[in-house]
């Protein structure tokens, strides 16, 4: 593993999204540079365990890391199970390398090497283990042009995206639903519904004005006593939006994260696991930074993805028909990474994954 420890500036974002300002948050000030903390608010309380997640401020590579997932006996050697493992590894080597990549512009990281150590036998696709060497290769290719200076106002950027979005519109093809089952977007959304677990959804969901600690304490009682693994799941997704405002009003712990964390850790199915896989990445990064700059935990976040992907995939071991839990794993496998360029020019992709899950308000 490449790493190197930076000092991170916190930057304040435009005052066209002034709703995104972060000034003075999740800072401490030594010698005039801001370097990012992470909170240490979690309760003592045994149901509430603080994970661990408190990640060392380095920034490293990705693809010299193990994070593929691997034929084990919960998978059952089906022609289904082997394309779905297939799609988590290929989007998995096509994030790691672009991260990577990135580090190479932004930063100047050596990373030839990390990407060199790409194994792309874990395909067991001839075809496409075909076109992931040659994204890997197009990219070693770039970064053998020592040459030329990289940096933003280069081309190397552009060759290099070309290369990332030719493999990607390839393995959203390869990987697409359709290629499994028929689930029009009607059944998606009607299966999807909330209400389906928990009547009355909307009232739940309303709460979020609230933003006052008697909510909090109302959410954490429905968690605590819900026996019901998808009632808890939407529990612990509608508490991560109350919590967090009510943390960064009055101070009060934010356990959200906690929860979510032990939540997946317990390896149990729900429709919801990829909206909280998103959720518990989305407010760990905004703990830790908004810049192009600052350091974005993807091999953390990957760990945990590839933790919700293979419960995903021993669900669909026994129910190989569920169309909603196909659909899920391969949203939760196709995800990006949290990018540090992309649609938002002003810091880092997490901005717009809040603004997805409806953290972040624009209006």
């Amino acid at each position: 593993m490449k790493q190197i420890i930076i000092y991170i500036f916190i930057i304040t974002l435009p005052s066209l999204i002034s709703c995104l300002e972060k000034e003075g948050s999740n800072c401490q000030q030594v010698s005039n540079i801001y370097v990012p903390i992470i909170k240490d608010n979690y309760a003592a309380d045994s149901n509430y365990d603080k994970p661990s997640y408190d990640f060392p401020l380095d920034i490293t590579t990705l693809s010299d890391e193990e994070l593929s997932i691997n034929y084990n006996s919960s998978f059952s050697k089906t022609t289904l199970m082997s394309d779905l493992i297939d799609a988590y590894n290929s989007f998995l080597i096509l994030n790691s390398i672009w991260c990577d990549f990135e580090l190479w512009i932004r930063l100047k990281f050596h990373i030839n090497d990390a990407i060199s150590a790409i194994n792309c036998n874990i395909i067991s696709d001839d075809v496409t283990k075909g076109i992931m060497r040659h994204y890997k290769n197009r990219i070693l290719s770039i970064l053998s042009d020592n040459k030329k200076a990289f940096t933003e106002n280069t081309n190397h950027y552009d060759y290099g995206y070309k290369a990332y979005i030719e493999c990607k519109e390839y393995l959203t093809s390869r990987f697409h639903l359709n290629n499994y089952c028929n689930l029009s977007e009607k059944e998606y959304y009607k299966n999807y519904d909330k209400n389906n677990s928990i009547p009355g959804y909307k009232f739940i969901q309303n709460l979020r004005k609230n933003e006052d600690e008697y909510t909090v304490i109302y959410f954490l009682n429905k968690i605590k006593t819900e026996n019901n693994f998808d009632r808890k799941c939407i529990y612990i997704i509608e508490f991560a939006h109350i919590n967090r405002s009510v943390a960064e009003n009055s101070m009060m712990e934010h356990k959200a994260i906690a929860l979510m964390h032990n939540a997946m850790k317990e390896q149990e199915y729900s429709n919801y696991l990829w909206e909280m896989w998103r959720v518990w990445r989305y407010l760990i990064q905004d703990e830790n930074g908004a810049s192009k700059d600052s350091p974005i935990f993807n091999q953390q976040y990957n760990e945990m993805r590839r933790i919700v992907a293979c419960t995903i995939l021993r669900h669909i071991r026994y129910q190989p028909n569920d169309k909603m839990a196909i659909n899920q794993f391969l949203m939760l496998s196709s995800h990006n990474n949290i990018y540090r360029y992309g649609e938002y020019p002003y810091g880092n992709q997490y901005i717009m994954e809040g603004i997805d899950l409806e953290f972040i308000n624009l209006n």
